[in-house]
């Protein structure tokens, strides 16, 4: 038997729990968000294209059922609002992405959308109202691989992307701007209008979302290492973000010749300019490493030559470092830069690097990590204060003042891969799974989120749909009619 949590003066009991995590098993199943996940060639699940229509569809259908509030913003995001006795105090937001990277898993992201509502069905089992409104969002877009770009719908929605954004193509040539209007759920009297409002906005660096109205933020998130599971640890309560330099594209020229023929000084062979390059960049990596915080990776390297008898004339690589230090990301970005001139000057040859994108560490709000860390305590709960080296729609909020934090749930680590798994437990549906653990901090925090700075009076939801965002409660069987049955 748990020791069970004290909500308010409200005791959440195990039973409760059960409750919530049948929905979660239920949205997680082959039928529901698992529908789309193959086995061997796991998730590929990209922003704005059909499967993750159908998914936002899936979960408001579910979000329906529970008596929740639905709306959709101008960007496609889309809000599940569980009404507190307070309406006009601002709101707790929590949420995450349904979208996933190309052959990916299943419970990144997804799993940041399931956990809040299976704490929201828990306290409704319970008869408990939470003091102010609980807003469980639906990012659209989170992940870079189909429009190349992070955080889209989140990006947009606090107004941290350039209106260029809206011209970017995804893998099949279709922009962004005629993507969102094929995504959103009730095309009735969309279209022009809200993408002109949306670019008005992103052009006036104007929030769409009300970030004045929101007291907190949390995503939950599975964590994509294993460091919980490495220190016997439930949760990781994340002090920051690492932000990253990426360089998708450095390749190399050079002349392909039998393997055996000619002088070695003459040969410019591409894979010795990759050779030079990657010793240099990872010889300053363990530099930096070892008095900062710093990892890196090359994790794209390819070249078309298949014959082991020619030396290639062409090799292209990735790298990308990724640090809560500034400093150690500028002078990993000026190494690869250098590493690569060094490399053709060397062995000869030419060489392009392409455009290099950044992304700056985020660090959390110190209060909320500290309320977490309480309702964790009262809950008998273990947590591990740590970083997160991967990108999420939290830095967004963050970014935009509001005060957020990200909780991380344990796993064997296996992320962004069909073997991804939602935790180390057979069963992850039981109240003393990881998974039933965030679930029940979740409802805790719901009902007792702390005190906040944010004094703006009004409605969220009022100011949502002032920004064109559109009340879809009620409409739920119109939505996505030729994909969801």
């Amino acid at each position: 038997m748990l020791a069970a949590g004290r909500i308010e003066g409200h005791r959440v009991d195990e039973e409760s729990v059960l409750t919530g995590l049948s929905l979660a098993k239920e949205l997680l199943s082959p039928k529901k968000l698992g529908r789309h996940a193959d086995g061997k060639q796991g998730l590929s699940r990209l922003g704005y294209e059909a499967q993750e229509c159908e998914a936002v569809g899936m979960v408001l259908e579910q979000g329906e059922k529970l008596g929740l509030e639905l709306y959709e913003d101008v960007a496609a995001n889309a809000f599940l609002v569980f009404p507190g006795k307070d309406r006009h105090k601002p709101v707790l937001l929590m949420g995450s992405h349904l979208d996933s990277v190309k052959q990916g898993g299943l419970y990144d992201g997804t799993t940041g959308v399931v956990v809040p509502l299976a704490a929201i069905k828990a306290l409704q089992e319970e008869g408990a109202v939470p003091p102010q409104d609980v807003a469980v969002a639906i990012w659209r877009c989170e992940e870079s691989p189909n429009f190349k770009q992070f955080g889209v719908g989140s990006g947009m929605a606090t107004a941290a992307l350039p209106t260029s954004v809206l011209e970017k193509t995804n893998l099949k040539g279709v922009s962004l701007k005629d993507s969102l209007v094929q995504a959103y759920s009730s095309s009735k009297g969309r279209h022009d209008a809200d993408l002109l409002f949306l670019e008005e906005r992103l052009k006036a660096r104007d929030p769409i979302l009300p970030v004045g109205h929101i007291a907190h933020a949390v995503e939950f998130h599975i964590e994509q290492a294993d460091t919980l599971r490495r220190n016997d640890k439930s949760l990781g309560i994340v002090s920051a973000i690492r932000g990253n330099v990426r360089f998708p594209s450095v390749e190399f020229f050079g002349k392909s010749q039998h393997t055996g023929g000619g002088f070695q000084g003459d040969r410019q062979d591409a894979s010795l300019m990759l050779g030079a390059f990657m010793g240099q960049v990872m010889s300053q990596a363990e530099k930096i490493g070892a008095k900062k915080d710093l990892v890196h990776s090359f994790p794209l390297i390819g070249q078309p030559n298949d014959n082991s008898t020619t030396t290639p004339n062409y090799v292209a690589v990735a790298f990308e470092a990724r640090s809560v230090d500034a400093k150690a990301l500028d002078k990993m970005a000026s190494t690869v830069e250098a590493a690569a001139n060094n490399a053709v000057a060397k062995h000869g040859g030419e060489v392009t690097v392409g455009p290099m994108n950044r992304t700056e560490p985020v660090f959390m709000d110190v209060s909320v990590q500290k309320l977490l860390r309480g309702h964790a305590r009262r809950l008998g709960l273990s947590t591990y204060d740590m970083v997160s080296g991967a990108g999420h729609d939290i830095m967004r909020l963050q970014n935009a003042g509001v005060a957020s934090a990200l909780v991380l749930m344990r796993h064997s680590g296996k992320s962004h891969n069909p073997m991804e798994d939602l935790c180390l437990q057979k069963d992850p549906f039981v109240p003393d799974s990881d998974v039933g653990a965030a679930v029940r901090l979740a409802a805790s925090f719901m009902m007792k989120p702390g005190a906040s700075s944010r004094t703006r009076e009004g409605s969220f939801t009022k100011e949502l749909c002032e920004n064109r965002a559109r009340e879809i409660f009620g409409e739920r069987h119109s939505f996505f009619p030729s994909l969801v049955a």
